[in-house]
């Protein structure tokens, strides 16, 4: 997918950014009480760094619930579970605290290669549970953890009972996380039944944790239906306040992404919620990447389509867009429901030349060109030319935006995907500027690209 910077949406969960969650407090009496210690939210005095954390966060968020909640999506669907999600959102962040609050209290012990070699080879069965919860948010000693679970599966049980107590814990932390989901993979029946229960009365809070999401995701993969189906009727409810969190998203697409076999009843009810507000999250920095998701799946074709068909009446606002641009880059080069050509027509009624000097629009318009038959490529290219002429003189208008910081790169591309024909066309004019483009930042590029008119 074409793009001149950092692509900001949709970033996969192991690129996340590592942060406390983001809702926070959500009243300024809240905030006044965790400052005077009259809260029974505060975390204990035990852990200074936890009730830093939690003061920071407060007040940098004191209002997110009101600013963010509904900023996208304010109709009655989206209000309806608001204030049950401010429970929630409240409920994530004690948890959360009093994960910083035991790690500050009970440190974390380095496990050394040689109790890594004792561990391995000796029995599990006689390990002190101290041992094993110090291995399980430890690098080293989770991934010999993760060893002894798949290679002796009947130990599995064990650690689960060494971990039982702390599982809250170990699934909000940077390794324990790896610990519980590899027991979910593996262990045995009754153990990731305990497991299930756990998941199932917190799905909402992990999901909205930089960790937990990755064990609720490997939670749906691989516990049975019933819990799948459990934990769907407490997320459905806050499908679409799911999504404006950088870890929750990914929880709804993991659902979106599941074999049919394997999907409870409520997963087409969450992809035609997803489908009807398909403008809004089409400009959402994480509602666009779910969006995709739930466009190319085949859970609902017929709703499916009717979502692309809005899409592509809203191109005019979408091409433009920090996140839309995206979301049109992939209807072209997927090709759903025919909507490469939809864009193919929409482009050669726009303005090309300002498309092709926007930051956003121009990806769009490289890759129209990159994926279009080369039929399809060359008329794109001629009516830009035809566009350059109106505005002035071709040569001029065509050197100024190949000079240009992003309309360079679309000139790049239209250089190599043209037929010979129009090619020398574009060269021709080109050319006339050939020395002002070698000399600049962006142009030289495409100066060394030029055909020699012979």
């Amino acid at each position: 997918m074409v793009g001149h910077g950092p692509v900001s949406c949709g970033a996969s969960v192991g690129i996340c950014e590592n942060r406390p969650i983001e809702y926070m407090v959500d009243s300024e009496r809240e905030l006044t009480q965790v400052k005077s210690g009259n809260s029974s939210q505060r975390p204990s005095s035990k852990s200074s760094f936890a009730v830093e954390v939690w003061e920071q966060q407060s007040t940098k968020n004191k209002s997110a619930i009101a600013s963010i909640i509904g900023l996208y999506i304010p109709d009655e669907e989206f209000r309806s579970g608001e204030k049950d999600f401010q429970i929630h959102v409240s409920q994530s962040l004690r948890i959360e605290v009093a994960h910083i609050e035991y790690f500050s209290i009970t440190g974390r012990c380095p496990v050394s290669s040689s109790d890594i070699d004792t561990v391995l080879n000796g029995d599990i069965v006689e390990m002190n549970p101290s041992v094993v919860q110090r291995f399980a948010i430890d690098y080293e000693g989770s991934k010999a953890l993760q060893s002894i679970i798949l290679s002796h599966g009947e130990a599995s049980a064990r650690i689960y009972e060494a971990l039982a107590k702390d599982i809250v814990n170990l699934c909000l932390d940077m390794y324990g996380n790896y610990t519980v989901q590899c027991l979910m993979t593996a262990a045995s029946r009754s153990v990731a039944s305990q497991l299930g229960d756990v998941i199932v009365s917190n799905v909402l809070p992990f999901s909205l944790n930089f960790y937990g999401c990755r064990v609720v995701q490997c939670a749906m993969k691989n516990l049975s239906m019933e819990y799948r189906v459990k934990m769907c009727d407490a997320l459905e409810p806050f499908t679409l306040h799911c999504l404006q969190s950088q870890n929750a998203n990914h929880v709804i697409g993991a659902l979106l992404r599941l074999p049919h076999k394997d999907r409870p009843m409520h997963v087409p009810r969450i992809h035609a919620c997803l489908c009807r507000h398909a403008l809004v999250l089409a400009r959402h920095k994480y509602g666009v990447t779910v969006l995709r998701t739930a466009l190319e799946s085949d859970i609902s074709p017929d709703v499916s389509k009717e979502a692309t068909k809005r899409l592509l009446e809203a191109l005019s606002e979408l091409v433009y867009d920090e996140y839309g641009n995206y979301l049109v880059q992939n209807l072209i080069q997927e090709n759903m429901y025919g909507s490469r050509h939809a864009v193919h027509e929409f482009l050669l009624q726009c303005s090309l030349l300002t498309l092709a000097c926007d930051k956003f629009g121009s990806n769009v318009f490289e890759t129209s060109l990159l994926n279009s038959d080369p039929e399809q490529s060359d008329a794109l290219i001629i009516a830009f030319l035809e566009q350059c002429q109106a505005a002035g003189q071709t040569d001029e208008v065509l050197a100024n935006i190949s000079t240009n910081r992003y309309g360079n790169y679309v000139i790049q591309r239209m250089l190599g995907v043209s037929s010979f024909r129009v090619r020398r066309m574009v060269s021709r004019h080109l050319a006339l500027h050939c020395a002002m483009l070698a000399g600049s930042k962006h142009g030289k590029h495409i100066a060394r690209k030029l055909i020699p008119d012979t």
